[in-house]
């Protein structure tokens, strides 16, 4: 495979905004190759310490939550001591990532 990946970043969209169709081919080879590499070595990033601990499949909400608050956020939360739909004593990595989720809310 190519390591020219810059239709991941420039061809999603045409110049109106709409979807490109010519998109879709390139990702149908990213995921052609992906699948063909895989190993046993590679996991799914949800059989992490999220299922673990919680003992059941995390949400969508938990999984981000898991990956982008600050290492002591994240015990908290899996301590069940943070709520998921209360912004209040959660800190992020990033202001960005911060922002996506108080929109998601």
């Amino acid at each position: 495979m190519s390591s020219n990946r810059e239709w991941m970043y420039t061809m999603r969209t045409n110049s109106s905004g709409f979807f490109n169709p010519t998109f879709v081919p390139y990702v149908k080879h990213f995921l052609d190759f992906a699948f063909a590499n895989t190993t046993d070595q590679q996991r799914d990033p949800t059989e992490g310490v999220e299922r673990r601990v919680l003992g059941r499949e995390p949400t969508y909400k938990e999984v981000f939550l898991t990956t982008h608050l600050t290492k002591e956020c994240k015990e908290r939360l899996l301590a069940g001591e943070l709520n998921l739909n209360i912004m209040e004593g959660m800190v992020f990595c990033t202001n960005r990532a911060k922002l996506a989720y108080m929109d998601y809310l």
